[in-house]
């Protein structure tokens, strides 16, 4: 079983983010998300969160954030825009989400 394999891996040190966790990436996430921490009109980090945590589903991250979709949708835009990268695509949004987290953000 492919989930079995990770076993094999014991041997890393603990979680993987923690790994990932050097002084260098620290600053490359810091710089990577800064426009979103920085943007002063709305909060857009909780937003960015929620839609990458509902695996790009505008709908369901709207529910969850109490807000019309059309007000998500538009976040999602401007935030796409603040960052250079379109957060549909999924590699854009793994590295997004990478940022945020080794940020402490989500």
């Amino acid at each position: 079983m492919a989930c079995d394999a990770v076993e094999d891996f014991a041997d890393l040190g603990g979680p993987l983010l923690d790994r990932l966790a050097t002084p260098a990436l620290q600053r490359w996430a810091e710089a990577r998300v800064a426009p979103l921490a920085d943007y002063a009109r709305i909060d857009l980090v909780p937003t960015i969160v929620e839609y990458l945590r509902r695996r790009g589903s505008a709908e369901a991250a709207a529910r969850a954030q109490n807000l019309h979709r059309h007000t998500l949708k538009y976040r999602i835009a401007r935030a796409s825009e603040l960052l250079q990268c379109d957060l549909t695509d999924p590699d854009a949004a793994a590295e997004i989400w990478l940022a945020l987290r080794l940020r402490g953000l989500t």
